[in-house]
């Protein structure tokens, strides 16, 4: 099997191929997350660095999968995927079933498609808000104008929020979404901090985006319970480091 990924589904497919003794093949970005890259080479599988941007590398292993008569395993557009992912809604609903508002980062779409299908079907009145960067707002656009749509992106620190929507996730997310807010890099930085310090969790940009929105952009209903997906926590060292020295300095200088 063969699949794209900026890390973090390649790690899922890495590990699931080892467990069911099958060979797997894993494109990435050429500046993708070293440490995610590291983690899926020690799951044995095979790594194929191609690409700028991951819709760059979805392409190439689409091309490698027809030449090798692979089986190609989509990062996001996919039913089976999609489904999966939604059972993180499910747990949701049974541990929150008061729940407000659900905050997802988007990168694709299929994490906050499979969440927003569960909750909707299973929770009356509850809402669900996509995060997207300003760097990459694929979704944003394409459901703010009504169609897919890729767009220009610029350099982010939120390597798992960059794809261009596939149709299954955006006709999901244009259905079942309620608004998609808009994160910078040092508005997502902030959240990182805050989720280290308040909460004790090391979490990478994608997974610190709904922190980020709230804190910033997304406005919610006051008094109702609010669950925030804090999805991966795969954190690039010079990141990290780079987060720790500006926390000293800015401590320092106060």
């Amino acid at each position: 099997m063969i699949t794209a990924s900026s890390g973090n589904h390649g790690l899922a497919v890495a590990y699931a191929s080892r467990v069911f003794g099958i060979d797997a093949t894993v494109c990435v970005p050429t500046k993708a997350n070293p440490q995610k890259v590291a983690a899926i080479e020690e799951q044995g599988a095979e790594i194929i660095r191609s690409g700028a941007s991951y819709d760059d590398t979805y392409l190439s292993a689409r091309r490698i999968a027809s030449r090798r008569h692979l089986t190609f395993i989509h990062a996001f557009d996919d039913r089976d995927v999609v489904a999966g992912q939604g059972t993180c809604g499910l747990e949701i609903a049974r541990q929150a079933p008061d729940l407000g508002s659900a905050v997802v980062s988007i990168g694709g779409g299929g994490l906050i498609s499979g969440i927003s299908i569960a909750l909707k079907s299973l929770l009356d009145g509850a809402s669900v808000h996509g995060v997207q960067t300003t760097a990459s707002p694929s979704m944003y656009e394409s459901v703010r104008q009504g169609k897919r749509l890729g767009v220009k992106r610029r350099p982010t620190i939120a390597d798992g929020m960059q794809a261009t929507p596939g149709r299954l996730t955006f006709d999901i997310v244009s259905r079942y979404v309620d608004s998609i807010a808009l994160v910078s890099d040092a508005e997502i930085e902030d959240a990182m901090i805050d989720l280290m310090l308040t909460a004790r969790l090391l979490v990478e940009p994608s997974g610190a985006a709904p922190l980020a929105a709230v804190k910033n952009s997304l406005k919610l209903a006051d008094g109702k319970k609010v669950v925030l997906v804090v999805s991966g926590g795969n954190v690039a060292f010079s990141l990290l480091t780079k987060l720790l020295r500006s926390r000293r300095i800015a401590s320092g200088s106060s």
